[in-house]
């Protein structure tokens, strides 16, 4: 059980015998943990939505760049020089 007000702490022996100490509220690991999952399952969630889109857009950048390479062939063709 977790509380608001506990403490989670934290001691490593190390090896002179000295002592490492984190201390953490409960609450502030439970709610990074449990965004970190609501993250996660978020991805999940929505990969065939995010696949469609990624797709989709895939598509669009494929079509610009065909777009534009047919404009500088066009210009090469009339003699124009490419610059870099």
């Amino acid at each position: 059980f977790c509380f608001p007000l506990w403490n989670l702490c934290l001691c490593i022996s190390a090896v002179m015998g000295g002592c490492f100490s984190v201390s953490l509220s409960c609450d502030q690991v439970v709610n990074q943990v449990s965004q970190w999952l609501c993250v996660k399952e978020s991805y999940i969630h929505n990969l065939e939505e995010n696949l469609a889109a990624l797709e989709t857009t895939m598509e669009e950048l494929k079509a610009k760049r065909d777009d534009l390479s047919r404009r500088v062939e066009r210009e090469e063709n009339k003699g124009l020089r490419r610059v870099a």
